[in-house]
């Protein structure tokens, strides 16, 4: 699990969200984290050394992104079969830009879900998980936890409406 910073020079804002290995110098976050930022750097539990990367893949109606590292010191997380409605789960993020928190969970529903691309103007329709956690700015590209260690979501967003409800894409969204 990472930590992802990044400045997005066009707004002059700073960027900080969440992201895990999927293979050989290769980390998932969610695009809205790195929207604009040039050079993100990851950090491993949020600590250390910063690895500078470069984004290979952004998509803006998943709300997805791939940062390609050099020489990072970790190794792919696996991926989950599909967790199902009351399955307990557990999101690893840095809410609020803070230390690596590990947040419980428990899935309230797999949906088919109607939105729009993180500029709000393309529809798009994904699978994704309805969690009751307290996720937090900071959290998105967080990894959702099964609990036997492997990973079933990548958190993108809390309910603007409910402090107790977090949203994650299911693994065949990025996978």
């Amino acid at each position: 699990v990472v930590k992802v910073e990044g400045t997005a020079p066009e707004c002059s804002t700073r960027l900080t969200g969440s992201g895990f290995v999927i293979g050989a110098d290769l980390i998932i976050t969610n695009a809205h984290v790195v929207a604009g930022v040039e050079k993100p750097t990851v950090r491993v539990k949020g600590k250390g050394k910063a690895f500078e990367g470069t984004i290979v893949y952004f998509d803006p109606a998943l709300d997805v992104a791939l940062i390609r590292t050099k020489d990072f010191p970790s190794v792919a997380l696996q991926i989950s079969d599909p967790l199902k409605r009351g399955d307990d789960a557990v999101i690893a993020g840095f809410p609020g830009g803070g230390p690596l928190t590990l947040i419980p969970g428990r899935v309230r529903s797999v949906t088919e879900s109607n939105g729009t691309d993180i500029y709000g103007k393309a529809p798009v329709t994904r699978e994704i998980y309805a969690i009751s956690a307290d996720i937090k700015q900071g959290d998105s590209g967080a990894p959702m936890f099964a609990l036997d260690g492997t990973v079933a979501g990548l958190v993108f967003a809390s309910s603007a409406t409910d402090a107790d409800t977090g949203y994650a894409l299911t693994a065949k969204e990025f996978m």
